[in-house]
């Protein structure tokens, strides 16, 4: 049980995994790839504080959510999933790479994948901060 608290990496895609669970005890992990699955909500990844790589990539996410407290998190790939509006992504500050490609993003939004993460991010912060 020692040893998976010292895991930096792990790779799980192609599993046919519908839920993110079970992660809490890998609080060293900075790289987490959950490709090619069946997971529909983005949960339970709170507890990764160190987590810099996300890939989420051929899944059935329609939502950003979830990711609040992953400060660390520099590259995030959504790329095939059932994602139609962007939001969510307001506190990933050190953001650098977001791939959100292939997903069924409004058409008023679209003009925001050409833009890089960080202007993304900001984009989320001004239209959470508008809405409110």
């Amino acid at each position: 049980m020692d040893d998976i608290q010292k895991l930096k990496i792990l790779s799980l895609g192609n599993n046919e995994i519908s839920k993110i669970q079970g992660l809490d005890d890998i609080q060293k992990l900075k790289t987490l790839s959950l490709g090619n699955n069946e997971i529909s909500k983005i949960q339970s990844l709170g507890n990764l504080p160190n987590l810099e790589r996300l890939d989420l990539h051929i899944n059935k996410i329609s939502e950003i959510q979830g990711l609040d407290n992953l400060q660390d998190l520099k590259i995030l790939s959504f790329v095939r999933n059932n994602i139609s509006e962007i939001g969510g992504l307001e506190h990933l500050q050190n953001l650098k790479k977001l791939d959100i490609n292939e997903n069924q993003i409004k058409e008023d939004e679209r003009g925001l994948l050409n833009l890089s993460a960080q202007e993304i991010v900001k984009y989320c912060r001004e239209k959470k901060s508008s809405f409110w």
